[in-house]
């Protein structure tokens, strides 16, 4: 059974407060309902939880491989389904620079073609989130 995502009352306020903001675009989850939307925070944790990686390494400048894969498949989902809308704004979010976040999704767009363990891991997040996944990418 797929896991159930959980939100506090203080989850939904801020859901509600950054979606008035435009600040987060609209996206389906499985589990949720229709009318809720994920923030980046929320997918980078999920992102973490389902690759087994602690989310604090992910967010912070450990330069192990495994998290640096698990960092640049959270840049590349949050880019690629709209739920972060700029690079600039993934740099933000993560404290890096842009150009930082620019060679990130350079590098993982090439392991998941050439890297099957990479491809492997990104299919896994596509799989948690999508539900009419196929073959993607």
């Amino acid at each position: 059974m797929e896991d159930i995502v959980k939100l506090s009352i203080e989850d939904i306020k801020e859901i509600v407060k950054d979606s008035k903001q435009n600040k987060i675009s609209y996206f389906m989850y499985p589990g949720l309902p229709i009318h809720a939307v994920l923030t980046a925070d929320m997918v980078v944790r999920q992102i973490c939880l389902t690759l087994d990686v602690d989310y604090w390494k992910v967010m912070g400048r450990n330069k192990k491989v495994d998290i640096v894969e698990t960092r640049f498949i959270c840049w590349y989902f949050l880019y690629n389904t709209k739920i972060v809308k700029t690079k600039s704004a993934i740099s933000k979010i993560f404290e890096r620079h842009h150009a930082t976040v620019i060679h990130g999704l350079n590098q993982i767009s090439i392991w998941i073609e050439a890297d099957d363990k990479v491809k492997e891991k990104y299919k896994k997040v596509m799989s948690k989130f999508l539900r009419y996944y196929q073959n993607y990418p």
